[in-house]
């Protein structure tokens, strides 16, 4: 048991719990549709409803991408004013790392927690 392998499971087990979450307070086809929305999960969307998705030309909306991230990025970025510059930066980068991996480290996410690491 590598310490690699804990983070990834721990990582998988938030993941699933956000996702039990929605699906507690969300009915379907809502809830697979805020887990693909947030988090680029797309295994709890019916065949059908990703059909229609593509079909309409709306299939990005279900993949993470830089604005999930500058999302998150900005979320995190209100919600710590007040505390000391030097810390929301460390903790804005290092939580929105966080989220980037819970999705995967997808292309697009990772290009965007590269440019944020750069700009921010």
């Amino acid at each position: 048991n590598s310490l690699r392998a804990r983070f990834w499971r721990t990582l998988d087990k938030i993941k699933m719990s956000f996702i039990k979450i929605l699906q507690i307070y969300l009915a379907e086809p809502y809830s697979s549709l805020a887990s693909g929305i947030t988090l680029g999960e797309t295994s709890t969307l019916s065949a059908a409803t990703q059909q229609t998705f593509k079909d309409s030309g709306l299939i990005h909306l279900m993949v993470l991408s830089g604005s999930n991230v500058s999302f998150i990025i900005a979320i995190i970025w209100f919600l710590s004013r007040g505390v000391s510059i030097r810390r929301r930066v460390v903790g804005t980068l290092g939580l929105t790392w966080v989220f980037i991996a819970l999705t995967g480290l997808s292309a697009p996410a990772t290009r965007a927690g590269v440019m944020a690491t750069m700009v921010i």
